[in-house]
């Protein structure tokens, strides 16, 4: 249940050094064992890694990552690779 490895947030020159001008508003980098199922949650609502991929960085209020028994008690078995959790500063 623990496949979520790490979670870093480029801003910057960094960010537009590893994936160019689409990064300048900033990037998030997760990494995920091989084959995780991680679960994505916005502002309560359960979304798509696409979705998830293209929030602006700059609209992220709180990013959780919940792992483990937490992660199945709030989302059952869907949350059993892990979730991630984002609150955006205006709630959509």
């Amino acid at each position: 249940a623990n496949d979520i490895v790490s979670i870093s947030v480029l801003k910057g020159n960094a960010a537009i050094a590893i994936y160019g001008e689409s990064a300048k508003e900033g990037a998030m980098v997760i990494t995920t064992k091989a084959n995780a199922a991680t679960l994505y949650v916005i502002d309560g609502r359960v979304v798509t890694k696409t979705a998830f991929t293209n929030l602006v960085p700059n609209d992220i209020k709180i990013i959780n990552v919940i792992q483990g028994e937490e992660a199945l008690k709030l989302y059952g078995e869907q949350g059993k690779s892990g979730a991630i959790q984002v609150i955006t500063k205006e709630r959509r």
